[in-house]
């Protein structure tokens, strides 16, 4: 199984997620909130901003692979700490 840990960089601030494979899907779900009026810190910079220029900010910072989805998900949710530390993201 492959998980992947990503950035976004808006007006200097970073977002840092995780998902399981599904880059588009997950980028797809961030578009919906923003606007369907989802309210938190990064839906407000999605609409604040505009989606074309918040995706121009994508990056990939880590790929993971493990066995199952439980070590999966344990080195996920690991890393997403790791960067958001490093990043200094909310």
């Amino acid at each position: 199984m492959k998980g992947i840990i990503y950035s976004y960089k808006i007006n200097e601030k970073y977002y840092v997620g995780k998902t399981y494979d599904k880059e588009k899907k997950r980028q797809k779900q961030h578009k919906y909130n923003a606007t369907h009026g989802t309210q938190t810190p990064f839906c407000h910079a999605i609409r604040k901003y505009g989606w074309e220029n918040v995706l121009k900010t994508y990056e990939v910072l880590e790929t993971i692979e493990k066995e199952t989805i439980e070590e999966l998900n344990y080195e996920l949710i690991e890393k997403e700490c790791y960067w958001i530390k490093e990043k200094q993201s909310l």
